[in-house]
Protein backbone atom coordinates (compact mmCIF):
# COMPACT_ATOMS: atom_id res chain seq x y z
CA UNK A 1 0.00 0.00 0.00
CA UNK A 2 1.26 3.54 -0.22
CA UNK A 3 1.70 6.31 2.03
CA UNK A 4 -1.23 8.25 3.70
CA UNK A 5 -3.59 10.95 2.17
CA UNK A 6 -1.79 13.85 1.77
CA UNK A 7 -4.00 16.07 4.25
CA UNK A 8 -2.78 19.68 4.08
CA UNK A 9 -5.18 20.20 7.70
CA UNK A 10 -5.28 18.03 11.25
CA UNK A 11 -6.90 15.25 10.22
CA UNK A 12 -8.10 14.86 14.30
CA UNK A 13 -9.44 18.06 14.59
CA UNK A 14 -11.43 18.06 10.80
CA UNK A 15 -13.67 15.11 12.48
CA UNK A 16 -14.32 17.43 15.48
CA UNK A 17 -17.69 19.64 14.85
CA UNK A 18 -19.87 21.89 16.47
CA UNK A 19 -23.44 19.90 16.86
CA UNK A 20 -25.07 22.99 16.07
CA UNK A 21 -23.68 25.07 13.28
CA UNK A 22 -21.35 21.94 11.94
CA UNK A 23 -18.06 23.84 11.76
CA UNK A 24 -14.97 21.69 12.55
CA UNK A 25 -12.20 22.59 15.32
CA UNK A 26 -10.11 23.18 11.74
CA UNK A 27 -12.51 26.27 10.41
CA UNK A 28 -12.32 27.99 13.84
CA UNK A 29 -8.77 27.61 13.95
CA UNK A 30 -8.46 29.01 10.75
CA UNK A 31 -9.61 32.29 12.89
CA UNK A 32 -8.19 31.29 16.29
CA UNK A 33 -5.14 28.62 16.25
CA UNK A 34 -6.01 27.92 20.06
CA UNK A 35 -9.85 27.29 19.56
CA UNK A 36 -11.35 23.97 20.53
CA UNK A 37 -14.50 23.00 20.46
CA UNK A 38 -16.36 22.19 23.87
CA UNK A 39 -18.03 18.65 25.39
CA UNK A 40 -21.71 19.24 26.66
CA UNK A 41 -21.03 18.73 30.07
CA UNK A 42 -23.94 16.49 30.96
CA UNK A 43 -23.96 13.29 28.30
CA UNK A 44 -20.55 14.26 27.21
CA UNK A 45 -21.05 12.64 23.35
CA UNK A 46 -21.61 16.45 21.21
CA UNK A 47 -19.50 19.45 21.06
CA UNK A 48 -20.06 22.92 20.43
CA UNK A 49 -17.96 25.86 19.31
CA UNK A 50 -20.19 28.33 21.62
CA UNK A 51 -22.36 28.96 24.85
CA UNK A 52 -24.80 30.30 21.80
CA UNK A 53 -24.46 27.26 19.20
CA UNK A 54 -25.06 25.07 22.78
CA UNK A 55 -27.83 27.55 23.57
CA UNK A 56 -29.55 27.13 20.15
CA UNK A 57 -28.96 22.98 19.65
CA UNK A 58 -30.31 22.71 23.50
CA UNK A 59 -34.20 21.70 22.14
CA UNK A 60 -32.99 19.02 20.15
CA UNK A 61 -29.94 17.57 22.15
CA UNK A 62 -32.24 17.56 25.09
CA UNK A 63 -33.84 14.74 24.20
CA UNK A 64 -31.16 12.05 24.29
CA UNK A 65 -28.44 14.49 26.49
CA UNK A 66 -30.43 12.81 29.35
CA UNK A 67 -31.09 10.03 27.69
CA UNK A 68 -29.21 6.18 29.15
CA UNK A 69 -26.88 8.41 30.63
CA UNK A 70 -25.85 9.84 33.83
CA UNK A 71 -23.78 12.87 34.86
CA UNK A 72 -19.88 13.07 34.84
CA UNK A 73 -20.25 13.20 38.58
CA UNK A 74 -22.58 10.64 38.86
CA UNK A 75 -20.82 8.27 36.07
CA UNK A 76 -17.41 8.63 37.71
CA UNK A 77 -19.00 7.99 41.28
CA UNK A 78 -20.37 4.58 40.56
CA UNK A 79 -17.89 3.67 38.24
CA UNK A 80 -15.36 3.97 41.60
CA UNK A 81 -17.22 1.98 43.39
CA UNK A 82 -17.93 -0.30 40.61
CA UNK A 83 -14.46 -0.74 40.32
CA UNK A 84 -13.43 -1.01 44.12
CA UNK A 85 -16.07 -3.45 44.76
CA UNK A 86 -14.29 -5.78 41.80
CA UNK A 87 -11.00 -5.31 43.33
CA UNK A 88 -12.65 -6.42 46.80
CA UNK A 89 -13.80 -9.49 45.01
CA UNK A 90 -10.59 -10.01 43.29
CA UNK A 91 -12.38 -10.64 40.32
CA UNK A 92 -12.13 -9.06 36.92
CA UNK A 93 -15.52 -10.40 35.47
CA UNK A 94 -17.78 -8.34 36.94
CA UNK A 95 -20.51 -7.39 34.17
CA UNK A 96 -20.08 -4.15 33.05
CA UNK A 97 -22.64 -1.63 33.59
CA UNK A 98 -24.76 0.04 31.45
CA UNK A 99 -24.19 3.66 31.74
CA UNK A 100 -19.89 2.65 31.57
CA UNK A 101 -21.03 0.68 28.21
CA UNK A 102 -22.33 3.69 26.75
CA UNK A 103 -19.27 5.78 28.10
CA UNK A 104 -17.02 3.85 26.77
CA UNK A 105 -18.52 3.75 23.25
CA UNK A 106 -18.44 7.49 23.76
CA UNK A 107 -14.86 7.35 24.15
CA UNK A 108 -14.27 4.55 21.33
CA UNK A 109 -15.63 6.82 18.94
CA UNK A 110 -13.59 9.47 19.53
CA UNK A 111 -10.53 7.22 19.36
CA UNK A 112 -11.44 6.06 16.56
CA UNK A 113 -12.97 8.47 14.32
CA UNK A 114 -9.86 9.40 12.47
CA UNK A 115 -9.43 5.99 11.06
CA UNK A 116 -12.96 6.21 9.94
CA UNK A 117 -12.61 9.06 7.93
CA UNK A 118 -9.84 7.88 6.89
CA UNK A 119 -11.66 4.46 5.79
CA UNK A 120 -14.10 6.87 4.24
CA UNK A 121 -11.28 9.07 2.34
CA UNK A 122 -9.58 6.23 0.81
CA UNK A 123 -12.75 3.08 0.46
CA UNK A 124 -15.81 4.90 -0.66
CA UNK A 125 -17.24 3.94 -3.44
CA UNK A 126 -17.85 6.08 -6.64
CA UNK A 127 -21.73 7.19 -5.97
CA UNK A 128 -24.25 8.66 -8.67
CA UNK A 129 -24.11 12.33 -9.40
CA UNK A 130 -21.93 12.59 -6.11
CA UNK A 131 -24.81 10.94 -4.04
CA UNK A 132 -24.38 11.59 0.35
CA UNK A 133 -22.79 8.18 1.14
CA UNK A 134 -23.44 6.50 4.50
CA UNK A 135 -20.37 4.31 6.28
CA UNK A 136 -22.64 1.69 8.23
CA UNK A 137 -20.02 0.30 11.13
CA UNK A 138 -21.36 -2.90 12.98
CA UNK A 139 -19.37 -3.51 16.53
CA UNK A 140 -19.43 -6.62 19.26
CA UNK A 141 -17.85 -6.28 23.02
CA UNK A 142 -16.22 -9.41 24.23
CA UNK A 143 -18.66 -10.91 26.74
CA UNK A 144 -15.38 -10.81 29.24
CA UNK A 145 -15.36 -7.04 29.20
CA UNK A 146 -15.25 -5.29 32.42
CA UNK A 147 -14.38 -1.93 34.09
CA UNK A 148 -11.01 -2.15 33.74
CA UNK A 149 -11.02 -2.16 30.25
CA UNK A 150 -9.66 0.42 28.06
CA UNK A 151 -11.96 2.53 25.87
CA UNK A 152 -9.29 1.83 22.64
CA UNK A 153 -10.18 -2.42 22.90
CA UNK A 154 -13.17 -2.56 24.12
CA UNK A 155 -15.10 -3.11 21.07
CA UNK A 156 -14.68 -5.45 17.85
CA UNK A 157 -15.51 -4.50 14.70
CA UNK A 158 -17.68 -7.51 13.16
CA UNK A 159 -18.59 -6.09 10.02
CA UNK A 160 -18.85 -2.71 8.38
CA UNK A 161 -20.19 -1.64 4.70
CA UNK A 162 -20.87 1.64 2.38
CA UNK A 163 -24.33 2.06 0.84
CA UNK A 164 -26.11 5.48 -0.68
CA UNK A 165 -28.26 7.59 1.60
CA UNK A 166 -31.22 6.83 -0.22
CA UNK A 167 -30.40 2.57 0.52
CA UNK A 168 -30.11 4.04 4.81
CA UNK A 169 -33.52 5.92 3.86
CA UNK A 170 -34.99 2.37 3.04
CA UNK A 171 -34.00 0.97 6.06
CA UNK A 172 -35.30 2.75 7.90
CA UNK A 173 -38.70 2.37 6.10
CA UNK A 174 -38.36 -0.89 5.45
CA UNK A 175 -38.47 -3.91 7.87
CA UNK A 176 -37.35 -6.64 6.13
CA UNK A 177 -33.98 -4.24 5.23
CA UNK A 178 -30.72 -6.11 6.82
CA UNK A 179 -30.19 -2.52 8.46
CA UNK A 180 -33.78 -1.75 10.02
CA UNK A 181 -33.57 -0.45 12.77
CA UNK A 182 -36.27 1.72 14.62
CA UNK A 183 -33.17 4.00 15.50
CA UNK A 184 -33.10 4.86 11.45
CA UNK A 185 -35.60 7.78 11.90
CA UNK A 186 -34.08 9.49 14.85
CA UNK A 187 -30.41 9.01 13.02
CA UNK A 188 -32.46 10.62 9.81
CA UNK A 189 -33.59 13.37 11.25
CA UNK A 190 -30.28 14.22 12.98
CA UNK A 191 -28.82 13.92 9.52
CA UNK A 192 -31.41 16.01 7.56
CA UNK A 193 -30.95 19.22 10.20
CA UNK A 194 -27.27 19.01 9.42
CA UNK A 195 -27.87 19.01 5.56
CA UNK A 196 -30.19 22.30 6.46
CA UNK A 197 -27.18 24.19 8.75
CA UNK A 198 -24.63 23.07 6.51
CA UNK A 199 -25.31 22.47 2.90
CA UNK A 200 -27.07 26.02 1.23
CA UNK A 201 -29.29 25.20 -1.57
CA UNK A 202 -26.88 24.58 -4.87
CA UNK A 203 -23.95 23.49 -2.57
CA UNK A 204 -21.10 21.58 -4.35
CA UNK A 205 -20.48 19.48 -1.24
CA UNK A 206 -22.15 17.02 0.40
CA UNK A 207 -22.94 15.63 3.60
CA UNK A 208 -21.78 11.90 4.37
CA UNK A 209 -22.37 9.85 7.20
CA UNK A 210 -21.01 7.33 9.50
CA UNK A 211 -23.04 5.12 11.78
CA UNK A 212 -21.74 2.80 14.47
CA UNK A 213 -23.78 -0.02 15.36
CA UNK A 214 -22.92 -1.70 19.03
CA UNK A 215 -24.26 -4.62 20.05
CA UNK A 216 -23.73 -6.21 23.46
CA UNK A 217 -24.90 -8.84 25.79
CA UNK A 218 -25.41 -7.16 29.26
CA UNK A 219 -26.79 -9.87 32.09
CA UNK A 220 -28.19 -12.30 29.13
CA UNK A 221 -29.79 -9.04 27.65
CA UNK A 222 -29.63 -8.00 24.35
CA UNK A 223 -29.12 -4.32 23.99
CA UNK A 224 -28.07 -2.12 20.59
CA UNK A 225 -26.68 1.28 20.54
CA UNK A 226 -26.41 3.90 17.75
CA UNK A 227 -23.98 6.74 17.44
CA UNK A 228 -23.87 8.65 14.15
CA UNK A 229 -21.56 11.71 13.15
CA UNK A 230 -21.25 13.74 9.82
CA UNK A 231 -18.42 14.23 7.14
CA UNK A 232 -18.63 16.70 4.74
CA UNK A 233 -16.18 16.66 1.08
CA UNK A 234 -16.44 18.20 -2.40
CA UNK A 235 -15.22 15.15 -3.94
CA UNK A 236 -15.62 11.57 -4.92
CA UNK A 237 -12.97 9.69 -3.56
CA UNK A 238 -13.01 6.60 -5.56
CA UNK A 239 -10.18 7.31 -7.77
CA UNK A 240 -7.36 8.06 -5.33
CA UNK A 241 -8.11 4.99 -2.87
CA UNK A 242 -5.27 3.82 -0.44
CA UNK A 243 -6.53 0.20 -0.53
CA UNK A 244 -7.42 -2.47 -3.50
CA UNK A 245 -9.63 -5.33 -3.88
CA UNK A 246 -11.46 -4.06 -0.94
CA UNK A 247 -8.96 -4.67 1.82
CA UNK A 248 -10.00 -1.69 3.58
CA UNK A 249 -12.62 -3.77 5.50
CA UNK A 250 -9.53 -6.24 6.97
CA UNK A 251 -7.29 -3.29 7.83
CA UNK A 252 -10.14 -1.70 9.53
CA UNK A 253 -10.85 -4.95 11.43
CA UNK A 254 -6.92 -5.31 12.52
CA UNK A 255 -6.39 -1.93 13.63
CA UNK A 256 -9.48 -2.34 16.01
CA UNK A 257 -8.17 -5.01 16.99
CA UNK A 258 -4.84 -4.29 18.04
CA UNK A 259 -6.33 -2.15 20.66
CA UNK A 260 -3.85 1.27 20.30
CA UNK A 261 -5.75 3.90 18.94
CA UNK A 262 -5.07 5.02 15.64
CA UNK A 263 -3.23 8.42 14.12
CA UNK A 264 -3.30 8.73 9.76
CA UNK A 265 0.61 8.83 10.09
CA UNK A 266 0.76 5.35 11.39
CA UNK A 267 -1.16 3.99 7.69
CA UNK A 268 0.75 0.95 6.51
Amino acid sequence: MTGPLNCTYDLEREVRYCSNCGKTENELAAKDKAAVLQLCGDCRSVRYCSAKCQLTDWPVHRKICKKGYQSPKQTKKTDKLSFLLARFLRTKTSPMPVHAIQAIFRDWTEIYRALLTFIFINASVSAPNHAPQVLYVKLSMPSTSNLEIKARCAFQVEDAEFLTLEEFRRATVNKSHRLYSEENGQILDGYNRHVQIRMPHGSIRRLNMVVQRLEVQHEGVPLTYFKSWFHEDASDYATQSKFRDGTWLKYLKEKVADGEGWHYSRFD
